[in-house]
């Protein structure tokens, strides 16, 4: 279930501070701190936070943080490969705001909330990005020949890159020295 309701005062629904510390929750702060995440590069942690609350932090400010970001829903299962990335999928999210909305994301400020419900009004439609994740996630099962060719390569135009940290990116330099390339 998203975040939004009708029936909450606005504050409740597009909330502006957590624990009566202001955050910025426009969108693209959002989507820096998740890419901030994502990149698993701990030491940068400390940077999304600064972002996102404007001046004080509250108690376990990470914690709330994500949970803001999360919106009230479950995190994805670690084990399943992730269905979308916001900086892979960029343009043709870019393209289905600016065709289905009229909403142009590069000068647009949008509180995060607003973003993903409108996000998710696009994946219900036949758009740049359901068609990209479809092929993403498209089955090859039955395929033969040029056919599945096609849908092999389709498919690999569109998977999300594999995201090291910076250790693990160190290691396999380490690895590439002494061993050489694989």
């Amino acid at each position: 279930m998203g975040a939004l309701s009708f029936s909450k005062n606005r504050r409740d629904v597009l909330p502006e501070e957590i624990d009566g510390c202001e955050i910025d929750a426009d969108f693209r702060v959002v989507l820096q701190a998740i890419r901030i995440f994502n990149s698993r590069d701990y030491e940068l942690y400390d940077d999304a936070l600064f972002y996102f609350y404007v001046d004080a932090r509250p108690e376990d400010a990470y914690n709330k943080m994500v949970a803001f970001i999360l919106g009230g829903e479950e995190p994805e299962p670690s084990g399943d490969p992730p269905r979308m990335d916001f900086e892979f999928d960029a343009d043709e999210i870019y393209a289905d705001f600016l065709n289905f909305y009229g909403v142009d994301l590069l000068t647009a400020r949008m509180h995060w909330y607003k973003f993903r419900a409108l996000l998710g009004g696009i994946l219900a439609r036949e758009g740049a990005l359901a068609s990209k994740m479809q092929t993403r996630f498209r089955k090859t099962d039955g395929l033969k020949g040029q056919e599945l060719l096609d849908a092999q390569r389709a498919k690999e135009r569109v998977q999300i890159p594999v995201q090291l940290t910076a250790q693990e990116i160190e290691e396999a330099e380490r690895f590439a020295s002494e061993w050489g390339e694989l």
